[in-house]
């Protein structure tokens, strides 16, 4: 049996604290240096999950993406 397409959605790096509290949008802003341990969390959840990665073209969200790509090791590409 062919297993349905899944969509999971992952929420950037964080920020630095300059940016903290503010609406920053499309604004390619500083990520923190709480990045890595930020795509580490959620690595076991993705485990086996993903082959193909669509990020932002934003740091804080290829910060994420291409941490998580080259840990899982499966992935197609990242693209962005």
């Amino acid at each position: 049996m062919r297993r349905s397409p899944e969509l999971v959605t992952v929420r950037h790096a964080p920020v630095t604290a300059r940016w903290s509290g503010r609406c920053y949008g499309a604004i390619d802003v500083d990520v923190a240096p709480a990045a890595p341990e930020a795509a580490a969390r959620v690595l076991p959840q993705l485990a086996g999950t993903p082959t193909r990665i669509w990020p932002s073209p934003l740091l804080r969200c290829r910060e994420v993406a291409e941490r998580v790509g080259i840990a899982l090791g499966d992935t197609e590409e990242v693209d962005g």
